[in-house]
């Protein structure tokens, strides 16, 4: 993976270090505008520290989260301290106090984040690894796999892998040879096509914006539906919209 940093070891020691080295120094900006006198406000400092040093923190954690615990805490007085610059709190504060998780439990939720986007796409090759659940005999205990990992934080919370849908739960319509170009793929106007959803309604839909109003269109065989609006909205949104008037 890019920007990641191994040793001979595969404890992920050189990565931290670098990581620490980086974020040290960016730390000196949320420093520098967390004064009091003429600093900026708290949101502004929260929202430049998660930009500058909790972005860099997180890029990878799911996999260098793997290092042994006193390794990843040596990462812990850079968050600490960048969220008591943020709120103003003392140096005996504890970082709670600005409603923000530790790195640890953030790196479980990234890793438990990034398990539910896999389950979803089961033809991704990374998914039978990464709910493979092993025998914890079998499980090391430094260097665990995602899977031991994501399992652990489970158990922690008391959570189970929710069971999803299906991803695929359209018709695909294959590409029709030897057909006039506007009559491929999904075109409403082939046969071929409509007589696939013999049973079903067609309706064509459009959403249009100009710089003083936006506007839809609904046609069906029987009517058509147009309307305008003096509101300025986006195109997506009209777009949108459109879709959930015609159904």
């Amino acid at each position: 993976m890019l920007g990641l940093n191994l040793n001979n070891q595969l404890n992920w020691s050189k990565h931290i270090k670098l990581l620490k080295t980086k974020t040290k120094l960016r730390l000196n900006i949320i420093r520098a505008i967390s004064n009091r006198a003429w600093g900026a406000n708290s949101t502004i400092i929260m929202r430049t520290y998660k930009s500058l040093i909790l972005s860099v923190i997180d890029y990878g954690s799911i996999i260098y989260g793997a290092a042994p615990e006193s390794i990843l805490k040596s990462l812990d007085p850079i968050h600490n301290q960048s969220i008591r610059l943020s709120i103003g709190a003392f140096k005996t504060s504890h970082p709670s106090e600005a409603n923000t998780p530790p790195l640890e439990i953030r790196r479980n939720m990234l890793i438990h984040k990034f398990a539910l986007k896999r389950l979803a796409d089961k033809d991704n090759a990374i998914s039978p690894y990464l709910f493979n659940t092993l025998p914890p005999s079998i499980h090391l205990t430094k260097n665990q796999p995602i899977s031991t990992r994501n399992k652990k934080w489970l158990d922690t919370t008391n959570t189970t892998m929710p069971k999803l849908l299906s991803p695929d739960p359209y018709i695909y319509i294959p590409s029709l040879e030897n057909e006039p170009k506007h009559q491929h793929l999904n075109d409403p106007r082939n046969p071929k096509h409509r007589a696939n959803f013999c049973d079903h309604k067609i309706i064509y839909t459009d959403g249009s914006k100009s710089n003083i109003k936006t506007g839809l269109d609904i046609i069906t065989d029987e009517e058509t539906f147009k309307l305008s609006s003096l509101e300025i909205n986006s195109i997506f949104t009209i777009e949108a919209l459109v879709i959930l008037k015609a159904i």
